[in-house]
């Protein structure tokens, strides 16, 4: 378990990191570098009476009591204390995110999510192999503009 806040299971394999800079090892950065600074997608943050999930540089939120612990039960990621803002909320979500709501699974793309019909669909896209990143509610939270 990382205590800077980074979800495991959100890392994705990539044949190299050429044209890419390499700083300094991210736990030796402290809270510059944890995961609500960097906004990483599983990242779960505690602020206030609300519990935040970042996925695709978004914070989807929820004021549900049972919210958290829902979260700590798929998400390894430690829950980090933090000042979660509207512009988190209100981010652009980036495409190709996958979020689920405990249920349904949805693909982000041009600023709407995009229901799977089932696991086999996901299967058959190859979106599968990915673990999707946990959404206290996608739906709920403030609506996706264009």
């Amino acid at each position: 378990m990382s205590l800077d806040g980074y979800d495991a299971n959100m890392v994705v394999t990539v044949p190299s990191p050429r044209g890419l800079s390499v700083g300094a090892t991210a736990g030796v950065e402290g809270p510059a570098m944890n995961a609500l600074a960097t906004r990483s997608d599983g990242a779960i943050v505690q602020s206030g009476a609300w519990v935040y999930v970042f996925a695709g540089g978004r914070a989807f939120g929820s004021l549900s009591r049972t919210a958290l612990a829902l979260l700590r039960a798929v998400d390894p990621a430690t829950p980090l204390q933090g000042s979660v803002d509207q512009a988190d909320t209100n981010h652009a979500l980036a495409n190709g995110v996958l979020i689920t709501d405990l249920g349904k699974v949805y693909v982000a793309y041009q600023q709407s999510l995009f229901l799977f019909n089932s696991s086999l669909q996901l299967r058959a896209t190859r979106y599968g192999a990915l673990p999707p990143c946990l959404s206290p509610s996608p739906t709920a939270s403030p609506p996706i503009t264009r």
